[in-house]
């Protein structure tokens, strides 16, 4: 974008901002229309004063995309035919609703999209949108990065992904991880983001239209990603089900199945996870006067014969043993390995093996 007040800001990614509170109130409104002018003609709404008016974007490039966060008054943005024909821009965006619900006209028809909501454009086509006071994330491709994963680019022109979709909601989540995370991103790990967050868009596009299940690598690790994350955060509920996972991912419960065929299904995955915090919780100094039982109900477990069987296949020992004949010495080393296990590496089952295991004391 262009215009007064607008700065370079020196991050690791090339990023550009524009914000008028930091301009005179004099100026913030035609420093906004003039750098809008670029790509949409502009008209804050009549009811806003100029000394009230507000707007801040900022725009990142990712190697192949560009981020942007937006907020603004309320405002009409037109993208005519003759401006479309004049300035020869041609990418795709797929936007974002956080604040303040959008309304356009596409062709003589109009569309409506809610907070949560993503809505596709078409910046080779004539667009007119109003809205309230809004705030958005965007992701903008050339179309030339869309055009191989979205066949059909050319029809999607103000589709809407709606925001109880599954996909939308994936690719919501990875757009406000992008966005938080951008002052710390390099312009290496930014290239590397392009094919993953390609994939999601083109996927969540899909999966909106019903144009099939997308199964791509990089979404079934979105997936399996937010279904760990929701493991850990229920994982002290005794009651927790599939049912209640596939909810919190959100995905069908085929879908989740599938997710952890490699660990024996999914509620394997969970039997796991609680007997490794069991572990953690038994070996930690300051859970030493606790009982048992007691840090096994704190880990989900309701049945304490039941806990009891599944530890000793698991670890090779009992919870007794696990407790009382680790030498303080390597209590010590317990106390490491398992902080380090639970960030997902296999140090942890390294350390069972060697040293907890029957194998390893044998």
């Amino acid at each position: 974008m262009l215009g007064g007040g607008l700065a370079n800001v020196t991050t690791a990614l090339p990023r550009s901002i524009l914000d008028t509170d930091h301009l005179d109130p004099r100026d913030r409104y035609d420093a906004w229309r003039d750098s809008f002018n670029v790509v949409f003609g502009y008209n804050v709404d009549e009811r806003v004063a100029a000394s009230a008016f507000r707007g801040r974007i900022d725009n990142t490039l990712f190697d192949h995309f560009m981020l942007t966060h937006f907020c603004a008054s309320s405002a009409n943005y037109e993208r005519s035919n003759s401006r479309v024909g004049r300035d020869s821009v041609d990418m795709v965006m797929l936007q974002l609703y956080l604040q303040g619900p959008c309304h356009y006209t596409i062709d003589g028809s109009q569309g409506d999209s809610k907070v949560g909501d993503i809505v596709v454009m078409d910046m080779s086509r004539a667009i007119n949108t109003w809205h309230d006071f809004q705030e958005n994330l965007t992701l903008c491709f050339p179309r030339a990065v869309l055009q191989d994963a979205l066949p059909n680019l050319d029809t999607l022109h103000g589709a809407i992904l709606d925001r109880r979709n599954p996909l939308t909601t994936i690719l919501r989540s990875h757009m406000q991880s992008l966005h938080d995370n951008v002052d710390q991103i390099s312009p290496e790990q930014g290239a590397a983001l392009t094919p993953s967050t390609v994939e999601l868009a083109a996927a969540a596009v899909r999966a909106a239209l019903g144009d099939g299940v997308d199964d791509s690598a990089p979404l079934r690790q979105a997936l399996r990603d937010r279904a760990d994350r929701a493991i850990e955060q229920l994982l002290d509920d005794p009651d927790l089900s599939p049912d209640r996972l596939a909810l919190a991912v959100p995905c069908s419960r085929s879908r989740l199945y599938a997710l952890y065929s490699d660990d024996g299904g999914v509620m394997s995955y969970v039997l796991k996870q609680r007997l490794r915090r069991v572990l953690q919780g038994l070996v930690a100094a300051q859970q030493r006067n606790r009982t048992i039982s007691a840090i096994a109900g704190d880990c989900g477990f309701s049945n304490i014969a039941s806990f009891n069987r599944a530890f000793k296949a698991e670890f090779g020992v009992t919870p007794s043993q696990a407790r009382h004949e680790t030498p303080t010495a390597l209590l010590h080393d317990v106390d490491r390995q398992v902080q380090i296990a639970t960030d997902g590496s296999r140090d942890y089952e390294s350390w069972v093996v060697n040293r907890l295991s029957s194998r390893g004391r044998g």
